[in-house]
């Protein structure tokens, strides 16, 4: 009657590309709404919705922080509006007081970022935008310097990113002529603002502009990598470094033929990419590349059976979640336009698990939800001056505590990895593993595992922590690919409880921990309480 005990829950996380009789006892089949982190497995936390409703449904979120005040601006198809956490200002571009509509479609991925504390969006269509930050009653106007592009205000890109003191344009049309290959850079900006100058043919300036078209594919993103820029192409990488005199920019190529799958797919993780590619997941620092996805996932995101809709790979995206160490990566499954399940990645420990979303996101970005004190407002305060309990004059908001926060296809703008409900409703968390033909360890401490004999599993005993109970199942097949027949629920209250009997019996074994309420839970490992009792054991 040996009692087999698995530790180190979540060290490994969820495999799908192996068979689960050939996976060692610590990974997992299937892990949902759960998340891998120092060894153990933890119920991930759900969403709650931020000062919703928005005005118009996101297409686009940028955080923009002033010394004082935090702004998350969103942009729609057709306007553009920016919240500080209370209230929404319409920040669309305006001709005579009248606004002049963006026209762009769902199919236009927008891009930008922040230079100087000056946010710059674009998408793709109309010219990039740029809105100063000083107040809620300004407007987003055509970037300061474009207008002086060789072909004039006309010119158009596909994604604009900023690197350093430079703004770059990629994938662009020029007198109605696309380069799908270019990437133009501007003058750099003086502090506090924008490129003057984006006109690479005057000679006294820094802006410049090459053609990426060695490979056929096209020019998708960047991102920086501490110093160094990286650019994205379909079926390319290249690094870009700042080398200053005539050429201003080195452009090298890297990682083979490895490129980007869509916009917005990557994100810099310590001082390495977490990267989508066209056929992967891996993370590079220009000269090595590791797969995530190694034997685990690949043939599952990105096989002939990919569960990825083909026609909507261009509405992927990623985003990392600093606080748990973890890359995001959030994709359409078939029958959706939009994500609606994200992978979670954790870079410590290589461990992947899954996520439902509440609703299919259009879009995401990572900044400051949480303010942090009330308003501030001279006229708002309530008491004597020495009642007060902030400093005056101080930002009402923690820089130091990154969220993130995607918009949903249901006009919500949803802030993800809090409280341990989705927007106010239960979440169903769990991890199940199938599978299992462990009859204990040998000499050496290395595992046994027998499928020919038949196990009756007696007890189970959750190394489990959490503040409510949970449901554990216990199943058994008869066959290795055969269906799982599954017992239970059996309700385990881990403050009061210290183990569950169960009655199951077969060659394989199989069990899962779940939770359907508002709680939180952890789980170390569990120890099984079996007995062989048919079959032949052929270990030694």
């Amino acid at each position: 009657m040996p009692l087999v005990r698995i530790d180190t829950a979540g060290s490994i996380g969820m495999v799908t590309d192996v068979p689960a009789y050939e996976l060692p006892p610590e990974a997992w089949t299937t892990a949902v709404n759960v998340r891998c982190e120092s060894g153990r497995v933890y119920k991930t936390q759900g969403s709650t919705l931020f000062v919703d409703p928005p005005t118009v449904t996101p297409y686009y979120v940028l955080n923009a922080v002033t010394p004082v005040n935090n702004y998350w601006i969103y942009a729609g198809l057709a306007k553009v509006y920016v919240t500080d956490g209370t209230s929404h200002y319409n920040i669309t571009r305006q001709s005579g007081a009248v606004d002049v509509d963006y026209t762009g479609s769902a199919n236009d991925i927008w891009t930008g970022g922040v230079l100087n504390g000056i946010p710059i969006i674009n998408n793709g269509v109309d010219a990039p935008q740029v809105w100063n930050p000083v107040n809620t009653s300004t407007k987003l106007a055509e970037l300061t310097g474009w207008s002086t592009m060789p072909t004039g205000s006309s010119t158009r890109c596909g994604a604009i990113r900023p690197y350093r003191t430079y703004m770059l344009a990629m994938d662009v049309t020029e007198s109605s002529v696309r380069d799908p290959y270019a990437v133009i850079w501007s003058h750099p900006a003086d502090v506090g603002t924008v490129p003057s100058s984006w006109d690479y043919s005057d000679p006294t300036k820094d802006a410049g502009k090459v053609s990426l078209a060695d490979t056929p594919g096209f020019v998708l993103d960047s991102c920086q990598m501490d110093r160094i820029n990286v650019i994205y192409k379909e079926d390319a990488t290249y690094a870009m470094q700042l080398i200053g005199g005539t050429y201003v920019f080195r452009f090298d190529k890297a990682l083979g033929a490895t490129g980007m799958l869509a916009k917005n797919c990557v994100c810099q993780i310590k001082d390495k990419h977490f990267l989508v590619t066209q056929d992967d997941i891996i993370v590079h620092d220009l000269s090595q590349k590791q797969s995530v996805l190694t034997s685990r996932m690949r043939r599952r995101l990105f096989g002939i059976d990919s569960i990825i809709n083909p026609a909507y790979q261009r509405n992927c995206f990623v985003l990392p979640n600093y606080k748990r160490n973890e890359a995001w990566f959030f994709y359409p499954t078939a029958g959706s336009q939009f994500p609606n399940r994200a992978l979670i990645y954790n870079w410590d420990s290589g461990a992947l698990t899954d996520r439902e979303l509440t609703a299919p996101a259009i879009a995401g970005g990572v900044g400051i939800v949480d303010v942090t004190t009330a308003d501030r407002v001279w006229d708002n305060l309530v008491g004597k001056w020495e009642a007060q309990q902030w400093v005056w004059d101080a930002r009402n908001y923690d820089p130091t505590y990154a969220s993130m926060l995607v918009a949903n296809s249901t006009t919500h703008l949803t802030q993800l990895d809090v409280t341990e409900q989705f927007n106010g409703s239960n979440m169903t968390s769990y991890v199940e593993r199938t599978g299992l033909s462990i009859v204990g360890r040998d000499r050496q401490g290395q595992w046994k595992s027998d499928p020919n004999t038949i196990k009756y599993v007696r007890r189970v005993i959750p190394l489990v922590q959490g503040n409510a109970s949970i449901n554990v199942y216990v199943g058994a097949q008869d066959d290795k690919d055969g269906p799982v027949s599954w017992e239970g629920p059996h309700v385990f209250n881990p403050n009061m409880d210290q183990e569950i009997l169960t009655d199951t019996t077969g060659r394989f074994l199989a069990i899962r921990f779940e939770s359907v309420g508002d709680q939180t839970w952890k789980l170390d490992g569990y120890i099984l309480d079996i007995e062989l009792v048919g079959g032949y054991y052929s270990g030694d």
